[in-house]
């Protein structure tokens, strides 16, 4: 079960809940950043910026970017350039279906093997 909790805890409650969490899921963000601190049950979503750069600093953490899903100790620098678009512009290469698919079959695999 997801449960979106977008500005109704406090950082002390995202610290809690993200340390009893069975994975986490989070856009690149400060958010993703503590939970890499964390735990490695991460999945990083990065549509434009480069995870080897900005991503979570646990090899050990999971990342999407442009199709690829992975672990941060299989990205090789330089694969993931940044990509940036005008405000409220659309990226044609991510379709939400697809990549909405991808995910969720990834998340009942991480689910099936805690």
């Amino acid at each position: 079960n997801a449960e979106n909790l977008l500005g109704a805890t406090t950082l002390p409650q995202l610290i809690w809940l993200m340390r009893r969490a069975r994975f986490i899921l989070s856009v690149d963000s400060g958010p993703m950043h503590l939970a890499a601190a964390i735990t490695a049950r991460l999945l990083s979503l990065h549509t434009w910026t480069d995870p080897l750069m900005v991503g979570p600093w646990r090899q050990d953490a999971w990342v999407w970017r442009d199709g690829f899903l992975g672990k941060v100790a299989g990205i090789a620098p330089g694969q993931f350039p940044e990509q940036r678009h005008r405000r409220g512009e659309f990226d044609p290469g991510i379709l939400p279906g697809p990549v909405v698919e991808l995910i969720a079959e990834f998340l009942a695999e991480q689910m099936n093997e805690a």
